[in-house]
């Protein structure tokens, strides 16, 4: 599975330092993109590898702490809904490594934009592929760190 979404999530800094309505907002927004953008599903996947591409036009990479923070609100959106989470969308059953088995971040160059590939745990061979994918675009792009 697949979504595409315009823009990016905040760094883990700028995160921190929000308060926390407009943590809320920021959350509640990107449910409704992510709810829009995602292909329809049977129900929550219960094994999986989720990569994610986070691409900015131009200024200094973030550093990974950074990014992984990126991720929490993504991650927190993609989870089944609970009282405490009133924003998961049930598209994986939980964010445990249990059912996570691993989660990788590329930092990307081009249109600001995130893409969430969520693929089968046993998909090993299509994760590399789509690593592999992700890095020499952001090669192509003149961005060779």
């Amino acid at each position: 599975m697949r979504i595409e979404l315009d823009g990016t999530t905040p760094l883990l800094n700028e995160w921190q330092r929000m308060h926390w309505r407009e943590r809320k907002r920021c959350m509640e927004s990107l449910a409704w993109r992510l709810a829009a953008a995602r292909p329809p599903a049977s129900g929550p996947v219960q094994s999986c590898v989720i990569l994610i591409e986070r691409r900015t036009r131009s200024g200094p990479r973030p550093d990974w702490d950074g990014l992984y923070g990126a991720l929490k609100p993504i991650l927190d959106c993609l989870v089944m809904p609970t009282r405490r989470n009133p924003h998961g969308l049930g598209v994986i059953a939980d964010d445990s490594p249990d059912v996570v088995r691993w989660l990788g971040v590329i930092p990307g160059r081009g249109p600001t934009s995130t893409v969430i590939d969520i693929l089968p745990a046993g998909d090993l061979r299509a994760v590399m592929e789509r690593v592999v994918q992700a890095v020499e675009r952001g090669t192509e792009m003149g961005d060779t760190r």
